[in-house]
């Protein structure tokens, strides 16, 4: 193993004036004197955080840059293994500082080192007195391990530990593990990093805490007063409280309460059924409630069976509205019955000329009708045989009692069809009801008469 220094321009503080106790100058300042002020420093970085950091060189190439990048920016302290060595604080003073590592092994593998050295003569007998950046390449094997420091040094500290592989042509990153350390202040014996675990509630200086205060509406910023210190996990303690009702008119407000809501808070909306009825002629109201409606809500609409219909138009006083589906009463119809006959002449014929006669149908009304409006009509179909004169005598009649009937109702025609006058009448009561068509031929020959009737339910 050999090492190999790389000189860069750095300084150390070793020398400084003073004078003896009669104000006479001292030329040579004692170096360990003169490192008193170092020993509250630990030894490592001080600063920046990347101070004599070790990265790869370009692709292609062995090389290991040490540096910030910042020149005169980094400082590091190492501290001597001689009693009363002390520690020296070490300056770079280029931006960086390249490292030439020796060409890889061919087939085997090796661990490199870089140290930051302080060589002084008082303590290594070296003849020199300076700070340097060493280069210890290891042995390439199977299984390599590092080179360790050299055994001449007396203050030293390893910056980088650098895996070679086998035939590697340059240095890469994942391949450099940076060894640095950071540098602490320490006093009485206790570093900063001891300081702080003393100062832990739980350390031997713990520092005072407390419970936080409550946070409330309206709090004002303030720096406090408390004596204390809070933990880093602490709490406040936020006070919250059931969100009001929200009711019909209620008017934008801040608030006045000393507590938050919760970001999944309800509020109460209070609802109620419809209290009135919708019905014809209502007029629009914003109403007075302190309730709302539900979104499926539903007002009573009032319904009352459809009226009969009359003969005039009116648009009616109801307090209720009818359904979709409804039905008017419309007086009932019923055919009760239809009777025609029919006459030829024909070897004697009951309807030849001179013969007079009546067609009777008989009719009740219909069960629960308490009375109706019968009417009655007919048609008579007449010949007379190309006589100039002639005539027939038809009528309806409408009574409770059968028989002939006949008035003066007369046509003389050659073929025609006679309409018979229609007939009416309110009938009531269950008595049997006839409706009869009499006719007379004078002359000629009737060829058929029928009789259609009618009732309309009045009530």
């Amino acid at each position: 193993m050999a090492t190999t220094y790389t000189d860069a321009t750095m300084g150390a503080r070793a020398i400084g004036a003073r004078t003896d106790n009669t104000g006479s100058d001292v030329t040579d300042l004692n170096a360990e004197e003169d490192r008193y002020s170092q020993v509250i420093l630990t030894e490592g970085w001080i600063k920046p955080a990347d101070s004599f950091e070790p990265v790869a060189g370009s692709a292609a190439t062995m090389n290991v840059i040490i540096g910030s990048g910042t020149a005169k920016a980094d400082f590091y302290c190492v501290e001597g293994n001689i009693a009363g060595q002390g520690m020296y604080l070490v300056r770079h003073d280029p931006t960086t500082t390249t490292v030439a590592l020796n060409a890889a092994d061919g087939s085997l593998a090796r661990k490199d080192e870089i140290y930051l050295v302080v060589l002084d003569d008082a303590y290594d007998s070296t003849g020199l007195a300076l700070p340097r950046l060493a280069y210890r390449d290891g042995t390439p094997a199977a299984s390599p391990s590092v080179p360790g420091p050299d055994a001449s040094w007396d203050a030293y500290v390893l910056l980088a530990t650098i895996d070679v592989p086998a035939a590697a042509a340059d240095i890469l990153a994942c391949t450099i593990t940076d060894e640095r350390i950071a540098s602490t202040l320490a006093i009485g014996g206790i570093t900063l990093n001891d300081l702080s675990d003393r100062l832990l509630p739980s350390g031997a200086d713990p520092l005072a805490t407390a419970a936080a205060g409550t946070i409330q509406p309206d709090d004002g910023a303030a720096v406090g007063t408390a004596n204390s210190f809070a933990r880093s996990d602490h709490k406040h303690a936020i006070v919250t409280a059931a969100a009001g009702s929200i009711e019909p008119d209620d008017a934008a407000a801040e608030g006045a309460a000393t507590s938050f809501a919760r970001s999944d808070h309800k509020h109460s909306i209070v609802t109620a059924a419809p209290t009135g009825d919708l019905a014809p002629d209502g007029g629009n109201s914003e109403g007075s409630a302190t309730s709302f409606a539900r979104s499926d809500h539903k007002h009573n609409v009032p319904t009352a069976s459809a009226g009969n219909i009359g003969t005039a138009n009116a648009e009616g006083s109801s307090s209720s509205f009818a359904r979709a589906d409804h039905v008017h009463r419309v007086a009932d119809m019923q055919a009760v019955g239809v009777k025609i006959d029919t006459a030829f002449d024909a070897g004697g014929d009951a309807l030849t000329t001179g013969a007079a006669n009546y067609h009777s149908l008989s009719a009740t009304l219909p069960s629960g009708w308490g009375s109706a409006k019968l009417v009655a009509w007919g048609t008579a179909r007449y010949y007379n045989d190309g006589a100039s004169t002639g005539s027939m005598t038809v009528r309806i009649r409408i009574d409770t009692t059968d028989g002939d009937s006949i008035t003066a109702q007369s046509e003389q025609l050659r073929t025609v069809a006679l309409p018979i006058p229609a007939a009416e009448k309110t009938i009531t009561g269950n008595a049997t009801i006839y409706v009869r068509a009499s006719y007379a031929v004078s002359t000629g020959h009737i060829y058929d008469m029928s009789i259609t009737y009618m009732m309309v339910r009045v009530s």
